[in-house]
C-alpha cells in the first residue's frame, strides 16, 4: 500500500479482528492488503437489484469469474435457513 493513500481510522470486534489477522496471516498479506482486497473482491460481487436480469458472459462479468456470491455469504444464508427450518419444525412439532 502506498503512504499516500488516505488513511481510515475504524474500530471493529476483537474477534473480527482475530479473524482479519489470520486471514491476512493465510493469504500472506498485510492486514491493510487483506481489507482492501476483501473490499475490493466485496464490491465486485454486489448486484444492482435495478439492473436488467443479465445471461451469458454479461452475467458472467456482473457475477465475477466463478458466477456465485461469495462462499461466506452463501455459508451465512445457509445458516439462517438451516435456523428457519428448525424453528419452523419445533412449531410444526409442538402442535402435534
Amino acid at each position: 500500500m502506498s503512504r499516500a493513500n488516505p488513511q481510515v481510522n475504524f474500530r471493529i470486534p476483537p474477534e473480527l479482528k482475530e479473524q482479519l489477522e489470520s486471514a491476512a496471516k493465510e493469504n500472506h498479506r498485510s492486514i491493510t492488503a487483506e481489507l482492501v482486497a476483501r473490499l475490493e473482491q466485496s464490491f465486485k460481487n454486489v448486484i444492482d437489484p435495478d439492473q436488467p436480469v443479465k445471461t451469458g458472459s454479461a452475467l458472467t462479468q456482473q457475477l465475477g469469474p466463478k458466477g456465485i456470491e461469495p462462499p461466506g455469504l452463501i455459508q451465512q444464508q445457509l445458516s439462517e435457513l438451516t435456523k428457519e427450518v428448525r424453528e419452523l419444525k419445533e412449531k410444526i412439532d409442538n402442535k402435534k
